[in-house]
């Protein structure tokens, strides 16, 4: 009817909907179910996936101006003059993450009342919650909670009714709000947090002294170890920064970025953004500067490594920042995995790669980065052991694990994207073919389901599927238990098992997961070996026709060219000890160069 009015549902919490006339905002809506009919869902703005690629360029522009302005606005606030170089390490990531994750919630709403201008209410929950981060960890925890994203929603149409762009009313419903920030201290983790505390009150100066940081380098404890011992160090534990002070809800208010706003998304975000800031950068930054400087870590190494520290890791990049800034420090940074070097944009990898002096690949080259050196698989995984054997009987079907609210962007992104992508997950089940396997093949989800209702949805759908959750056996367990491994997206794991030789086979659509254009012609070569699919029927014609000849195809000479020729570029495996041998030379070179 022309004056039927709608009310606007932003997530998946079931308090929010139960009229008849609820409008979805998209697929993450849904607890029962991935996709719903879309004559009552919203269409997904960066289902255009041409769209997300300008949005990406926009707003990496727009995070480089109010990187400048933060700049400014921290140093005043602190009282310190560091580069902006220094605020991209220390606070880069979440400026992204905050950045990334109102702007799609931003888009959403636009498109909302695009195809639906007689919404005029959604429903709020209402409770005396405060927006307060102790960190970037808590933040990110914080953008996967259902009721963090319907207030986040609230803010925003709040925003747009304020200045007259919507009419809209709020249907208040009193909840208690239960927001996933962090883990509680249990027991054990105590115990730790205190023999770390003796360990360092004892070995305080050695550390403090030496000269190489090697810090979550994702090679393993026991390898961090022999690195160390190599350059004559001892390795080094840096416990939690936990003495965080309130929230100055005032002076938060009284700030405000120097921002040339060109748009009313711009306005909104300078509008909101210090009332997101984590503590650690504004009431707790002081105290986090004393506690860095009392504590076991390198004062004035030459060279820092590390792999994973940069993510939710305040203290580290506050310390990184620092000796780069001060003492003129090293940084060398090495891929941790996922699909750098071959998705056709990604934040992440850009990122790392400019803060870094030396950036290590596993494998791929960038001829716009002289910095960026081929280098090989990081983590430990030479210990794997398995058998090929001629017959596919155990196999197992691993799935991606993403947050239903995104919020860093490349060119994988979307929320609708990951809705589509489990759907796809599931029809690969419903498949006749699939009786190939005897139901002797397992679905492996992470054991974090970011909001998912996978479980209950899998078992509905596919009740005699079986299920089970990263936590249940180890990655080696897999390879040694498995005649088949099966990746349902481009990414670590699929890597790893190339790297190593495991049989296994990729399932992944392009055109929801963009390649770079050098890229698509070594997937296309594993398309020509049997390897990549774009379709689950075409996967499972391939698996049908080697269901007892495994070692007939994964070992034919063309198909063994093809994994060498792609190893070579992103997957290069090479021995531990090769691996500490390239290190202690790389590492070396960058003394080297800083006592020159």
């Amino acid at each position: 009817m022309k004056n039927e009015t709608y009310t606007l549902v932003t997530t998946n919490i079931d308090i929010l909907q139960n009229d008849k006339n609820d409008i979805f905002l998209g697929n993450w809506c849904f607890n029962q179910k991935y996709v719903g009919s879309n004559n009552n869902v919203i269409s997904y703005h960066w289902d255009d996936r041409e769209k997300l690629r300008k949005d990406y360029y926009y707003l990496d522009t727009l995070y480089e101006e109010i990187l400048v302005a933060i700049s400014i606005k921290l140093n005043n606030y602190h009282g310190v003059n560091y580069s902006k170089n220094y605020w991209r390490i220390h606070i880069g990531y979440w400026l992204h993450l905050f950045i990334g994750t109102m702007y799609e919630k931003w888009e959403n709403i636009n498109q909302a009342f695009k195809e639906k201008p007689n919404i005029n209410s959604t429903k709020v929950l209402k409770d005396n919650y405060q927006h307060s981060y102790e960190d970037t960890h808590e933040f990110l925890n914080a953008t996967s909670s259902s009721e963090w994203n319907n207030l986040i929603y609230y803010d925003i149409l709040f925003f747009l009714k304020k200045t007259k762009k919507i009419n809209i009313n709020f249907l208040f419903i009193n909840k208690k709000l239960n927001i996933y920030k962090n883990y509680k201290k249990n027991n054990a983790i105590k115990i730790k947090i205190k023999l770390i505390n003796i360990y360092n009150f004892f070995f305080k100066k050695i550390i403090q002294n030496q000269k190489i940081f090697i810090y979550r380098t994702y090679t393993g404890k026991f390898f961090e170890f022999l690195l160390n011992a190599s350059f004559c160090q001892i390795p080094y534990f840096i416990n939690k920064f936990d003495k965080f002070t309130g929230i100055n809800i005032e002076e938060r208010k009284k700030n405000k970025l120097l921002l040339k706003e060109k748009n009313d998304f711009e306005k909104f975000i300078n509008e909101i953004l210090f009332c997101h800031i984590p503590k650690c950068y504004f009431e707790n930054f002081k105290n986090i500067g004393k506690f860095i400087s009392n504590s076991a870590i390198p004062k004035s190494p030459k060279v820092i490594f590390s792999t994973t520290g940069i993510y939710s890791d305040d203290i580290f990049t506050r310390v990184c920042a620092n000796q780069k800034e001060i003492e003129g420090t090293s940084f060398i940074y090495s891929q941790h995995g996922g699909a750098y070097g071959q998705i056709k944009f990604s934040w992440a990898e850009e990122h790392e790669i400019k803060i870094a002096d030396s950036y290590l690949t596993w494998g791929w080259k960038n001829g716009c980065y002289s910095k960026i050196k081929p280098f090989s698989v990081i983590k430990k995984i030479n210990n794997f052991k398995f058998k090929v054997s001629n017959e596919i009987t155990n196999t197992t079907y691993f799935i991606r694990s993403r947050s239903k609210f995104p919020s860093r962007i490349d060119s994988s992104t979307g929320a609708n994207t990951m809705c589509k992508y489990y759907e796809n997950c599931l029809n690969f089940f419903k498949n006749p073919l699939i009786e190939i396997f005897n139901n002797k093949i397992k679905v492996r989800f992470h054991e974090r389901n970011f909001g998912w209702n996978h479980e209950e949805i899998w078992n509905k759908e596919l009740p005699n599927i079986n299920l089970s959750k990263s936590s249940d056996e180890t990655l080696a367990d897999v390879y040694k238990q498995n005649d088949l491994i099966i990746y349902s997206y481009i990414g670590t794991g699929f890597l790893e098992s190339l790297a190593l030789d495991k049989p296994n086979i990729l399932i992944s659509k392009l055109n929801e997961w963009p390649l770079k254009k050098d890229v698509i012609y070594y997937f296309n070569k594993l398309k020509d070996a049997g390897i990549f699919f774009e379709t689950n029927e075409e996967a499972l014609i391939h698996l049908k026709k080697y269901r007892y000849s495994l070692k007939e195809w994964w070992y034919n000479p063309e198909v063994v060219k093809i994994k060498n020729e792609f190893k070579t570029q992103f997957a290069n495996l090479i021995s531990e000890k090769k691996k500490m041998n390239e290190l202690k030379i790389i590492i070396k070179q960058k003394m080297n160069n800083n006592e020159k």
